[in-house]
């Protein structure tokens, strides 16, 4: 199995109503499947806005344009003074393209 890393700006969106949540950064790290496992994706996403609905399942888009389902988590904050909150995500099915 081997492991693919890409970073950039990507946008999070209500897996619902469609609408921006916010812009941040992310850090992503994909697996390649085999006849043993399906394909795998995860990784960090950073905001500078706090997002409340952690554990709801939200749309990301990464630079690429390529759009997945996720899972987001609230991560460990530097210091209670911090202005970016950080956030760990699973992907849900498929990274593809959007349309």
């Amino acid at each position: 199995m081997s492991l693919h890393f890409s970073n950039g700006t990507g946008l999070l969106y209500d897996k619902d109503s469609d609408q921006l949540i916010s812009q941040g950064s992310y850090q992503l790290i994909e697996s390649d499947g085999s006849i043993y496992t399906r394909k795998r994706w995860w990784g960090q996403y950073i905001s500078d806005k706090e997002i409340k609905a952690s554990g709801s399942i939200f749309l990301l888009q990464i630079e690429d344009g390529r759009k997945g389902e996720c899972i987001l988590f609230a991560g460990d904050e530097a210091n209670s003074k911090s202005t970016r909150f950080f956030y760990h995500f699973n992907g849900r099915g498929k990274l593809g393209n959007s349309k």
